[in-house]
């Protein structure tokens, strides 16, 4: 972990639309846990959503990691964060086109600041149905 922020939250979902509200919409939400009919499997996109404090009015950049079981880099998403004042809520993100998981597994997503070492902040399971409630609720998603 950092001392540079503070983690609020870490979600996962499909899209993230905004209304004419401000408000925003999170599509897709999953849980810590991906069901796939079969691997490898395609995602079309896959966003990675943080709130966080920056508890260090000096950092300029983030730097989101996705990495398989095997600390594989499959994606990374370089942000600029300079505009960002210390100690207040701070969103950002990573919007993953097409990122394509070759089996099932613990996929991880660890967070840069500058150039300090990533730090783990979030994990989800990538699996196959593994009950007849789970296959039929795959069955009728549209992204199956």
């Amino acid at each position: 972990m950092s001392n540079k922020i503070k983690l609020r939250s870490v979600v996962f979902c499909e899209d993230v639309r905004q209304e004419a509200s401000g408000k925003e919409i999170l599509i897709g939400v999953y849980s810590d846990s991906m069901l796939f009919s079969q691997f490898p499997t395609m995602m079309r996109q896959l966003v990675v959503r943080i709130v966080a404090d920056l508890l260090d009015k000096s950092v300029n950049q983030a730097t989101i990691y996705l990495k398989d079981e095997h600390q594989t880099v499959l994606n990374t998403t370089t942000l600029d964060l300079s505009s960002q004042k210390a100690n207040e809520h701070t969103l950002f993100g990573a919007f993953i086109q097409g990122l394509t998981l070759y089996a099932p597994g613990i996929y991880s997503v660890y967070l840069s600041l500058d150039s300090d070492p990533p730090f783990k902040i979030s994990d989800f399971s990538a699996r196959t149905p593994q009950s007849d409630e789970e296959r039929r609720r795959l069955q009728t998603s549209p992204n199956a």
